[in-house]
């Protein structure tokens, strides 16, 4: 509803802009003919002055017919990836909120010119449930924790991933090229007295969660008794 209360806003404020222009350019055309010459270099000037505003007019009739509010996407800007949810549209720019890789708000909010979307390289993300994602899940070991070695732990820890894990092909690793013929990617790293493990998957969003949870009751079932 309040979309829709918005989208009708919207265009109550451009009807009225358009019938305002039109009286008062139409008073001044016909009452001094001789300000056609004058209104040519003034509009000319008014252009090249106004250009951003001017574009950013035109092309909302692109940005409201083609994204839509709460819509997802990315912006490429000097190499880096800049993730935005659309929060409104209006006659000149549009609203949103800055979100983080993992898509998850961190509530600061901006105004970008509506021909920003024209110029900039923008691409929609679809965050729907049935959509896949890369999600990485760390394991930080130490031999104090857990009742067998490391090695042990990575192997079984292989193991379990090969039952659990699909191996991925064209069709379900979405923009992850990389991940074809994989079904999960393992980096290591040290961080001051443990070892930590990165387990790099991609899966539908709703399954994630479920492959997390599996993730950690393994995890537990190799741990030191007085340790759970």
């Amino acid at each position: 509803m309040y979309i829709e209360y918005y989208k009708r806003k919207n265009i109550i404020k451009f009807i009225r802009f358009v019938i305002v222009f039109s009286i008062l350019s139409s008073i001044v055309l016909f009452k001094i003919p001789s300000v056609f010459s004058f209104l040519a270099i003034a509009i000319w000037a008014i252009i090249i002055t106004f250009k951003e505003i001017i574009l950013s007019f035109f092309w909302f009739f692109y940005v409201s017919a083609h994204f839509k509010i709460w819509e997802n996407i990315m912006i490429w800007d000097q190499n880096n990836i800049l993730r935005w949810e659309i929060i409104y549209i209006n006659i000149l720019n549009v609203g949103i909120i800055w979100k983080n890789e993992n898509w998850e708000h961190n509530w600061q909010f901006y105004t970008i010119p509506n021909y920003k979307l024209l110029v900039d390289t923008v691409k929609r993300e679809e965050l729907s449930i049935w959509n896949y994602k890369k999600e990485e899940i760390e394991i930080y070991f130490n031999i104090n924790l857990y009742k067998i070695s490391y090695l042990e732990f990575l192997e079984k820890l292989k193991e379990f991933l090969d039952q659990n894990l699909v191996k991925k092909n064209i069709n379900n690793v979405w923009n992850y090229k990389t991940f074809i013929w994989y079904k999960y990617k393992l980096r290591f790293k040290y961080e001051k007295e443990y070892l930590i493990i990165k387990i790099a998957i991609v899966e539908k969003q709703k399954t994630i969660l479920d492959i997390q949870n599996e993730i950690v009751l393994f995890i537990e079932s190799c741990k030191k008794s007085s340790t759970k």
